[in-house]
């Protein structure tokens, strides 16, 4: 199975694993025909990635509200109109 990161050169990780997850990993390795490592590369390259996410969606919180109020504030006209705009293409939920 293919990494989605970019083929870096490989470096070899000594991972102790409670016996359950190693189970588990195993288990769900043999019903997708992967080997453990790639589904184990595979979820530490997911939550690398998640994790970087959370880190830039942070970083974007706080530096919105250091500048909330300054010159480099968003435009009141320009962020209402930004409102409408995803209100009226919001996705109707079924009830």
């Amino acid at each position: 199975m293919p990494t989605t990161a970019k083929q870096d050169r490989a470096a070899t990780l000594v991972l102790k694993l409670p016996t359950s997850v190693l189970d588990a990993l195993e288990h769900r390795a043999e019903r997708t025909g992967s080997s453990a490592t790639d589904l184990a590369r595979l979820a530490i390259e997911a939550w690398l990635e998640a994790q970087r996410r959370s880190d830039v969606a942070e970083e974007l919180r706080d530096y919105a509200e250091r500048m909330a109020g300054t010159e480099a504030d968003l435009d009141p006209d320009l962020e209402a109109a930004g409102i409408e705009n995803w209100l009226e293409n919001v996705p109707k939920q079924d009830s």
